[in-house]
């Protein structure tokens, strides 16, 4: 948004602060810095609880009435995160809102001591529990299993998205995402996009993984869009991120095993393997941050791809073991 404008903007803004247009220029200020994935959050936040309020001035709406307003009703209905989560989402605009000048002041900087958003913080903590994921004790049997049940009780789709998933160990969210256009075959690398934690990832692959995105492709891809899975009430969507858990948990693994724990198979074989896969190669194929992370990255700006390459080598090796002994 150029200068003049912006200027332009927070004047009348100021006259009559409602909360949708402080929203607005938020928005459209926010979105050249933040990721895509991050917007997209926002913007379903504000439709889904925030807009409620956009005829209201933001310069006379005090945290206890917010609370009355947005916060109560979810958090008497159990979910503690969210009301964290628009706790800070909206201070976060009244913040803004003071600091480019459209309001004097920034009302709502107590939200955060109010006890009720204390309280929701004090139990999402208390009730977050890790994602269910195979025993690492007994890892390999384990997974033989679940793949053993759906080789033997799953559509081939719901396979492909496993073995997909299996191998490339990212999120569900991505890996419904993936397009075939992003895979090369010649530099045996398959382009990630929009990923939690980066715009674009470098995926080394395997044979066995390419094969198996050319064929979910042919068989369940959009030729238009170029998604290796289709949705199934929409083709101009990719398919849902949550069809792998309804199948894990529709083919008895529902406190077992879903889809975002199979990030911590491959995690737990990398400990397993950690003289050839150190914990920081790990970390970068699991697109985590290692602990020294800033240090690193002052000295080392590469992405570890021949390294991880060579890591996702081994464990899609072990993989394909697996998946031989089922056809023996």
């Amino acid at each position: 948004m150029e200068t003049n404008s912006l200027s332009e903007q927070i004047k009348k803004l100021r006259r009559s602060p409602k909360i949708g247009q402080i929203y607005e220029l938020y928005r459209a200020e926010m979105e050249p810095v933040l990721r895509s994935s991050t917007m997209t959050k926002l913007d379903k936040v504000w439709y889904a609880h925030l807009s409620a309020l956009s005829d209201l001035r933001a310069d006379r709406l005090s945290p206890l009435e917010f609370q009355h307003l947005i916060l109560q009703k979810i958090y008497d209905a159990g979910s503690w995160y969210t009301v964290t989560l628009l706790a800070r989402i909206y201070g976060q605009m009244t913040g803004f809102a003071a600091a480019v000048g459209v309001l004097a002041d920034d009302p709502m900087k107590t939200l955060s001591a109010l006890p009720l958003v204390k309280k929701a913080a004090r139990l999402a903590q208390l009730h977050s529990s890790h994602r269910p994921t195979l025993d690492y004790r007994h890892l390999r049997a384990e997974l033989k299993q679940v793949l053993k049940t759906f080789k033997e009780e799953c559509c081939e789709r719901q396979q492909l998205l496993l073995e997909i998933q299996l191998r490339t160990i990212l999120r569900p969210s991505e890996a419904v995402k993936l397009k075939i256009t992003d895979l090369d075959l010649k530099k045996h690398i398959l382009t990630v996009r929009q990923t939690k934690t980066k715009e674009i990832f470098l995926l080394p692959t395997t044979q066995s993984l390419e094969l198996c995105l050319i064929k979910a492709f042919s068989k369940y891809g959009s030729k238009e869009h170029g998604w290796v899975f289709t949705g199934l009430r929409d083709p101009k969507l990719h398919l849902s991120p949550q069809t792998l858990n309804k199948a894990l948990k529709d083919h008895g693994f529902k406190d077992t095993l879903t889809a975002h724990g199979l990030r911590s198979v491959a995690a737990n074989f990398f400990a397993k393997h950690e003289g050839k896969v150190p914990p920081y190669i790990a970390e970068a194929c699991l697109q985590h941050a290692c602990p020294n992370a800033k240090v690193v990255k002052a000295y080392r700006r590469d992405d570890y791809l021949y390294s991880r390459r060579k890591a996702m080598a081994l464990y899609n090796d072990w993989i394909d073991e697996i998946y031989a002994e089922l056809t023996d």
